[in-house]
C-alpha cells in the first residue's frame, strides 16, 4: 500500500501538471485526469475492471486537453506527450535549435509537434517541413498547427525513408515510440517516403536544421536525403539508436561531417548525435 508521503507527493505533482491547461476547460480536464490517474494500484490489483476503465476514462480525457508548452498549444494524446511537452524532457536539445527567421526546418518523426509549432511560430519568413508516419500523432500535429495559426508548416502523413515505398509501422502503446523497424503483430501499413523527394518536390531551395527522431530507422532516413545534405549542408539533430551507431557514424563521415555527441543524452536504447558539415566541405 502507497504511503501517505507518496500519496500527496502525487497529488501536488498532479496539481502541477494540471496548471499546463490552456484555458479552464482545459485545466478541469487535466484535473479530473490526474484525480482518476491517483487511483490506487492495490484497488486496480483486486478489481482488474477498474483497471480497464481507468485506462480508458484518462486517454478519452487527455485527448480533450489543451496544454501549453513554450507558448504554444498543444492537443496531447496519451500520457507519455505529458512528459515529451515539458520542459523537464531533453531540455539540452533547444541549446541545439538554432535557425535563421527565414531558415528551413526539417523534422522528421515530428510526433504532435514538440519542435515543429514552436520554431515555426519562430520563423517569420522561414518554413518547417513535419513527417509523421503515425495517423493519430498525424492528426494531433494537424490540430496543433490550427491551435496556433501556423501557415509556414508543410505536414506529411508518410514515414520518412530510402526511396518510395509501403512499410509496417508498428504500434506502440506509447505514442512516441511506433517504428517501422519493429516485429510486433501490431502495425498498420502506411506510405513512406525519402526526404529529398519531398524537397524537390515543393522547390525547397535551403535547408538550414534537420531533426531525426524515428525510432530505430535513422540510416534509411539519412540516405533517403542524402542530396539535400550534400546540397545544403544543414545541421543535424538526430537520434540514435545504439545498434545503428556504427552505420550513422559511417555515413557521416562520408558526408564530411563534423559530430558532436550530446552529453546526458543517453539512454540504455539510443544517444543524440548534433553534426554540421566540415569548413571548407564541397
Amino acid at each position: 500500500m502507497p504511503s501517505l508521503k507518496g500519496f500527496l507527493h502525487s497529488s501536488i505533482m498532479g496539481f502541477k501538471e494540471a496548471s499546463r491547461g490552456w484555458k479552464i476547460n482545459s485545466k478541469f480536464t487535466l484535473l479530473l485526469y490526474e484525480l482518476i490517474r491517483l487511483i490506487p494500484n492495490f484497488i486496480e490489483q483486486r478489481h482488474p475492471s477498474i483497471s480497464s476503465i481507468k485506462k480508458r476514462l484518462m486517454r478519452t480525457l487527455l485527448k480533450r486537453a489543451v496544454i501549453k508548452y513554450r507558448g504554444c498549444k498543444f492537443q496531447v494524446v496519451d500520457n507519455e506527450c505529458l512528459a515529451i511537452l515539458s520542459e523537464k524532457f531533453e531540455s539540452w536539445a533547444w541549446d541545439y535549435m538554432k535557425i535563421p527567421k527565414d531558415g528551413v526546418f526539417i523534422d522528421a518523426g515530428a510526433h504532435v509537434g514538440r519542435y515543429t509549432i514552436p520554431i515555426a511560430k519562430f520563423l517569420n519568413k522561414g518554413i518547417v517541413v513535419a513527417v509523421e508516419a503515425a495517423p493519430e500523432n498525424y492528426a494531433a500535429l494537424i490540430k496543433n498547427v490550427k491551435l496556433n495559426e501556423l501557415n509556414n508548416i508543410l505536414v506529411f502523413n508518410v514515414a520518412a525513408w530510402r526511396e518510395e515505398d509501403e512499410l509496417t509501422l508498428h504500434f506502440s502503446e506509447y505514442s512516441g515510440r511506433h517504428t517501422v523497424k519493429g516485429s510486433s503483430n501490431l502495425g498498420y501499413r502506411v506510405l513512406a517516403r525519402p526526404i529529398d523527394a519531398i524537397i524537390a518536390e515543393y522547390g525547397i531551395k535551403r535547408v538550414d536544421l534537420v531533426k531525426v527522431d524515428v525510432e530505430g530507422a535513422e540510416v534509411e532516413v539519412l540516405e533517403g536525403m542524402k542530396r539535400s545534405i550534400e546540397k545544403f549542408k544543414p545541421n543535424l539533430l538526430i537520434e540514435v539508436s545504439w545498434a545503428n551507431a556504427e552505420n550513422v557514424y559511417k555515413f557521416l563521415k562520408e558526408m564530411n561531417y563534423e559530430i558532436e555527441e550530446i552529453p546526458h543524452s543517453q539512454t540504455l536504447s539510443y544517444f543524440y548525435l548534433f553534426c554540421h558539415a566540415r569548413e571548407g566541405a564541397h
